[in-house]
């Protein structure tokens, strides 16, 4: 059983229709299913350094907001992505800023338009988007 002092870190939270629970632990970087019945898996383990903050149900496709956990406290380094899982249980990065031009702190990119972009830009989108599923 994951557990300690520590953990587990459980953040997000997601009630299905069905009555099926899915809940983000940051500490032990997964999602887990829990079922009516009380059922307890796993549903998503994720690789270090990314940790699970929230959960979002959209239809029966289940969309996960992480952030890459770096050890310091820097936070601008703490870069989000989402991960979509469907109903059988695949499991993909749709989304992830870190790959977006401009999303480290060091660097600005511009564009053909001469916009520029930085991390802190490319954060907020993201939340936006990954919050406006979590309302649909």
């Amino acid at each position: 059983t994951p557990g300690s002092e520590t953990r587990p870190y459980l953040r997000g939270l997601k009630i299905a229709p069905n009555g099926v629970l899915f809940v983000t632990d940051a500490a032990d970087a997964r999602v887990i299913k829990i079922t009516p019945d009380g059922k307890i898996t796993t549903l998503v383990q994720l690789e270090y350094p990314w940790a699970p903050t929230d959960v979002a149900l959209f239809g029966e496709i289940l969309y996960v907001l992480e952030f890459l956990h770096t050890p310091g406290d820097d936070r601008v380094e703490w870069m989000p992505r989402i991960r979509k899982v469907t109903p059988d249980g695949k499991s993909t990065v749709i989304l992830t800023v870190d790959q977006m031009p401009g999303a480290r702190p060091a660097k600005t990119v511009e564009t053909a338009t001469s916009n520029t972009y930085s991390a802190g830009f490319w954060n907020v989108l993201l939340r936006t988007i990954f919050f406006f599923l979590a309302s649909a």
